[in-house]
Parts: structure tokens; sequence; C-alpha cells
């Protein structure tokens, strides 16, 4: 009885045409990667978001990695993404810090000014350390939540909403009356500035090597130093009478605002991650997201157990 199935291919020849295939294959492959777009075309134009509270887009960062794990660079191209990510990322996080700390200290400035003490009813030494003191209360419970929420949603979402929150916080500040208003927006204030400290310096780490991140880290305590000028802007504002408003409003003022103008310009141009920043190109998210893997591999700590680890530290 004759078999209706067509005869079979030779074993030779299929293998001689499924080489051609994976070498068609693998060419194809390595000339995308060569412009760092062979998997991350393939997730291009998806959202990346469901929602302002969904996390990242995990394919898109599957697939930069896979193309991490297959890009070639030199040192010099390196260089040049650094440089990038210097200018965008260290740019907005340096600047957002030097607004932390303007909303942080203008209540010092302030306290100077005796309408401010009157307006709160500032009365002793005690009401004072109390009003700075109760700023801690929101910053100490909500820190780690917050720093749990950053992990989830993204640092620029993240810091988004912390220094909105702490801006509307010390603009709130304006028109606000009585010792009890006082208290409360300083723990509102509190509440804003959670987990911002820790979020920038775990959030750096997204970008740079270890041998990098120290003096990234220096150049954003640079922040604390215009803190000084906050000073000096107090005791030109105290000065400024209006029907509407008084010096001292004017010293929460013109530092709330710039805070909340910040915090847009985060969301809108501080990108959360690698994979999904806008300002590198497909082959430049690949470099930097290598060098990282790369740099960040599993250290070997001579066969000490956990414990042995903990009790080197100590004995240090």
């Amino acid at each position: 009885m004759a078999s209706n199935q067509p005869p079979s291919r030779p074993a030779s020849v299929r293998i001689d045409e499924e080489k051609k295939l994976e070498d068609g294959m693998s060419r194809a492959r390595d000339s995308a990667l060569s412009e760092g777009t062979f998997y991350q075309s393939q997730v291009s134009g998806k959202p990346i978001r469901k929602h302002f509270f969904s996390p990242p887009d995990g394919a898109l960062a599957e697939a930069v990695n896979l193309d991490a794990d297959n890009v070639d660079f030199t040192l010099e191209e390196e260089k040049a993404v650094r440089r990038k990510i210097d200018m965008r990322v260290l740019t907005l996080v340096v600047a957002s810090y030097i607004f932390n700390q303007f909303d942080r200290t203008n209540i010092g400035n302030a306290h100077v000014i005796k309408k401010f003490n009157e307006n709160f009813g500032i009365t002793n030494n005690n009401k004072w350390t109390l009003a700075l003191s109760i700023f801690y209360v929101g910053y100490c419970l909500l820190e780690m939540p917050a720093n749990v929420l950053q992990r989830h949603i993204g640092a620029n979402r993240f810091f988004f909403l912390s220094l909105l929150f702490w801006g509307l916080s010390s603009l709130s500040f304006v028109y606000a009356k009585g010792y009890a208003g006082l208290l409360v927006l300083r723990v509102l204030l509190g509440i804003g500035e959670a987990g911002y400290y820790a979020g920038m310096i775990y959030y750096l780490s997204f970008w740079y090597k270890r041998s990098e991140l120290a003096l990234r880290i220096s150049l954003c305590m640079t922040g604390t130093l215009p803190g000084a000028i906050g000073g000096l802007l107090a005791f030109g504002l105290v000065r400024i009478q209006t029907p509407v408003l008084t010096g001292w409003q004017f010293l929460f003022l013109i530092e709330a605002i710039p805070t909340i103008i910040m915090a847009f310009m985060i969301l809108l141009f501080l990108p959360s991650f690698p994979f999904s920043s806008s300002f590198l190109t497909p082959r430049e998210k690949a470099i930097a997201q290598a060098r990282l893997n790369r740099d960040h591999r599993p250290q070997s700590h001579g066969g000490m157990s956990g414990w042995q680890g903990f009790k080197a530290i100590v004995n240090d």
C-alpha cells in the first residue's frame, strides 16, 4: 500500500538548512544588537504603565537587560553615557535636594521675625522646641513605607509626590494661623520629606557603579550650601510689607513655589531607571545597564556565613 506522505529529505540536507537558518538569525541578531535595539524594539510602543501607581514595565526592563548581556562597548562610549547621565539625572537630583534644604530650614529663618512668632503663638522656647521636633514624627514613621513605595512606583513618581507634598505643606504656612496649625504643618512637612534622602541614595545606585557613587553623593551634599542663602533671603524679605502678605509669608511663598514647579520637572524629565529613560538611545540604555550588571556581580566573601560577616564588621 503506497504511502501518501512526501518522501523525507536526507538528514544532512536538514542539518545544512537548519544551520543556514541559525546563521541568518544570528547575523540579524548581531546586527540589531550592534545598534542596541534588538530586544527593545520588540516591546517598543507598549504602554509602560497602566496607571500612576502601577509598577514599571517588566517586559521593557527584561528586554534592556537582554541587550545589556550582549552589547560590547568601548571605554569612550561608557564615559559618554556617564556624562549624559550626569547632565540629566545628577543635575535634577542635586536641584531637588537644594529645594529640600530650603523648605526644611526656612522655619528657622522665619523664627527671627516677630510677626511669625505672633501669628503662630510661639511664646516660649518649649513651644518652639516642640514645633521643631514634631517634624520627625511623620518623618520617622513613614521613612520605611516611603522607600517601599519608591520601589513599587519608581523614583520619578515617588520624588514627584514627595516634592509636591512638602512644597504644598510649605506653601500652607503662608495662610495658616495658631500654634496647632503650625504643629500640623510641621508633621505634614515631615511626611512629605520622609524617605527622600534614603531614596535619593538608593536611586543613584540604579545609574552609577560603586566606584562612582561616592563622588555623586558628595555632589548632592553640596545642595546644603545654598541653605545659607536662606538667611540672606529672609533678611531682605522681612522688610516687605503689603496689605495682603508680610515678610515672613513671602519667605515661605518664594521657597515653596519653585519646589512645586520642580516636582513637575522631576515627573517629566527624571527617569526611574536606565531602561525607561528617554534621553538615552537604545544602545546607550544597553550600555548603561551593562556596566551596572558587570559592576554589581556578587562578590566572594571568603566562605564566611552571614553571622561571621556581621561579627567581622563589628570587630573591625
